[in-house]
């Protein structure tokens, strides 16, 4: 187990293939209504947020478990902490998700 982490993939144009259980093959977790918080996904990377909007809803996450020695290090990756309330405390973090930058 210790050599074992999260991969995360967010998915823009699956979401009607797994509404619908078209895609069984797939190992892992799908967690949707995820927010971003100063900043937006848009074309399969985070960017800055638009003026006056400090959230952003994040399209469908996929999260599945894959080996230490099997994952890159992507210095275009923000390693992003997802907090199950809005106090951001380590008390509430849930894990962090690597999104593109």
């Amino acid at each position: 187990m210790d050599d074992v982490v999260y991969q995360s993939t967010v998915k823009e144009k699956d979401q009607d293939l797994i509404r619908e259980g078209r895609d069984k093959d797939v190992e892992g977790v799908y967690i949707r209504e995820l927010i971003l918080e100063g900043c937006r996904w848009h074309k399969n990377s985070l960017e800055a947020a638009r003026p006056r909007e400090m959230f952003a809803l994040l399209p469908l996450l996929h999260v599945t478990a894959i080996n230490k020695k099997k994952s890159g290090d992507d210095k275009s990756v923000y390693n992003c902490p997802v907090y199950k309330y809005a106090k951001r405390t380590d008390r509430y973090l849930i894990f962090r998700v690597n999104l593109n930058s």
